[in-house]
């Protein structure tokens, strides 16, 4: 009876989109935890950008700038940048402030809504220090695929470390 108990509750958890193949990343100063389907790239030598990606497009985004620039500046800019990249479509919700849980703490952070091909979405924004460094954390979905998206990010949030070595 028990063991039918058990079978049906994983068969129940495999169906629910609950249960999903995990795998971790440990590279270039990044450790974190990851489905196995969402893309996974490191990019630059001076300041080392992580992206995790899914198939809905939702997106990840971390950032090590060391001390070269401060979290206010950095905000600015990034800001600037993302309004830019999404031209007349993105406004800056500056009225309401988002929050994560990152690197262990948490975190204050800007919306930026924005219009991709007729697609309402949503970008985050955290600039902060850990450790001596600048830290920018990105994260991007599509509203439509917020719940999946926020699934995704939960994962990478709660096993997110940084290393400078």
């Amino acid at each position: 009876m028990l063991s039918n108990f058990v079978i049906l509750c994983s068969l129940f958890t495999s169906l629910s989109g609950l249960a999903f193949a995990e795998q971790t990343y440990q590279a270039n100063g990044f450790t974190f935890q990851h489905r196995d389907s969402e893309k996974v790239t490191v990019t630059g030598d001076k300041i080392k950008t992580l992206r995790i990606e899914n198939a809905d497009n939702s997106l990840f985004m971390v950032q090590n700038y060391g001390s070269s620039i401060t979290p206010e500046q950095l905000l600015k800019k990034m800001s600037q940048s993302l309004l830019k990249q999404f031209e007349e479509n993105a406004i800056e919700l500056t009225h309401k402030t988002a929050s994560r849980t990152l690197l262990g703490e948490s975190r204050a952070g800007r919306y930026i809504l924005f219009s991709r091909n007729n697609i309402p979405s949503e970008s985050l924004l955290f600039t902060f220090k850990k450790d001596g460094d600048t830290i920018c954390v990105i994260t991007q979905m599509a509203l439509q695929h917020s719940k999946e998206a926020e699934r995704m990010f939960a994962t990478i949030q709660k096993s997110l470390s940084i290393s400078n070595k």
